[in-house]
């Protein structure tokens, strides 16, 4: 296995160090060693093959530069924002070629948990660095409630938040304002209820078999269908903030994405029946949202669409007979369709009663935010800036509140019963 040294080991003490040196001011001093350390160390973990480790050394050099920068005393703005952006692209690599090795792993060892927590620190470090270019960039980009945090002490109340958004705790101290924000605040609160459950039944599997195994190919296809499914949704989430900008965009982006989305049902269903049917929902969306009368009844197509598109998914991942990349990614489709899904719930309701969701400050909420509420309560991170009012859109938050909680011990469940067969 890649994970049978020391590395893991190694790079897990010098994140959880760096952590503790961004949080505790005392401990700051020590920034710039730690992080020229935990890049070395990370780009060991991903020379597991000669272009990984040549890629993984590309995107670090501007992070080396960054810390050889704050080494030598600059601690201008200008380098600061460079060193937020451009640790975006390393720490995700790492964190993206770190987890699959260790989800390839061929027995449990301390090296493969180490690797398991490094991905998960990697990523919420990306995320932390992705908040801090934003905010940086865009000043106003998160609402902090205890008033806006000096330069020097900025990156360390996003990484904070970051770490409060990837555990769903939600304190609601920071909250993302822009809409930019909220996407990836989305994003990274479905990485943190996804990424456990994967990587605890994969290691439980590999525990009560006694081995591991890899990842088969799937039999038919690839992992295209729940693949689409699953990079379709994410780049919904994207660009849906521009969505309510325009009601041109809007048309566009449902086009497209209700386009992808029925591609892969095509795929996916035994029968032309769901796919039929599906196609005349989304059309029958796209339609009212051109004629402004009809409006109002957009939210309730896309809720039948994404009703049966998550059906589709959900059978996938329940009616496979063994572990593929396409069941991994069924997944996250169908975690990423209740999502969206939830959204258009509440859509329905606030086009029938519109004070039923009170926004910041008691302002109308719009698409973009009613997705965002969605997925806020289906991670249960829930910030609290938006919030249910009326009784029925509570009771659409409750049962979005206990799919979430119920989700991942039903994947785990799931994942480690197909392990058997494999």
């Amino acid at each position: 296995s890649e994970l049978s040294e020391w590395r893991l080991r190694a790079l897990l003490v010098a994140l959880l160090a760096l952590l503790a040196a961004h949080l505790v001011p005392a401990l700051r001093a020590g920034l710039a060693p730690l992080g020229l350390l935990t890049i070395a160390l990370g780009l060991f973990a991903v020379a597991g093959r000669r272009v990984l480790l040549w890629a993984g050394a590309l995107l670090a050099l501007p992070v080396l530069v960054r810390a050889l920068l704050v080494a030598s005393g600059d601690s201008s703005s200008a380098a600061s924002l460079a060193g937020s952006s451009f640790h975006v692209p390393f720490f995700a690599f790492a964190s993206v070629v770190v987890g699959h090795e260790v989800l390839r792993a061929d027995r449990p060892t301390v090296d493969s948990l180490a690797g398991a927590v490094c991905a998960w620190l990697l990523a919420t470090l990306a995320f932390a660095s992705a908040y801090a270019f934003q905010e940086s960039r865009f000043p106003g980009s998160f609402a902090f409630a205890h008033g806006q945090p000096a330069a020097q002490d900025l990156y360390g109340w996003l990484l904070h938040f970051s770490l409060a958004t990837i555990t769903t705790l939600g304190y609601g101290d920071v909250t993302p304002v822009s809409p930019v924000a909220r996407s990836a605040v989305i994003l990274q609160s479905v990485l943190g209820v996804l990424y456990p459950s994967i990587i605890v039944a994969r290691l439980v599997a590999v525990l009560t078999a006694g081995r591991g195994h890899a990842f088969i190919r799937d039999r038919v296809g690839g992992p295209s269908q729940a693949g689409w499914i699953a990079l379709t949704l994410v780049v919904a989430i994207i660009l849906l903030p521009w969505a309510d900008e325009a009601p041109r965009v809007a048309v566009l982006v449902v086009a497209t994405l209700g386009a992808m989305l029925v591609a892969a049902l095509l795929r996916v269903s035994s029968g032309r029946t769901v796919p039929l049917v599906a196609l005349i929902l989304i059309a029958a969306s796209i339609g009212s949202r051109l004629l402004p009368s009809l409006a109002g009844l957009a939210p309730a197509f896309d809720l039948g669409f994404l009703g049966l598109v998550a059906f589709a998914a959900g059978t996938q991942l329940l009616m496979a007979d063994r572990v593929t990349w396409s069941v991994l990614l069924a997944a996250p489709a169908l975690y990423l369709l209740l999502g969206f899904a939830g959204g258009a719930a509440f859509a329905v309701l606030l086009a029938l009663d519109p004070g039923a969701i009170s926004g910041p400050a008691g302002s109308v909420v719009d698409t973009a935010e009613l997705i965002y509420l969605s997925f806020m309560t289906l991670t249960t991170t829930g910030f609290g800036e938006i919030t249910p009012v009326a009784a029925p859109a509570r009771g659409i938050a409750g049962a979005l509140a206990m799919i979430g909680i119920f989700f991942p011990a039903v994947l785990v469940a799931r994942l480690v019963t197909l392990y058997e067969p494999d």
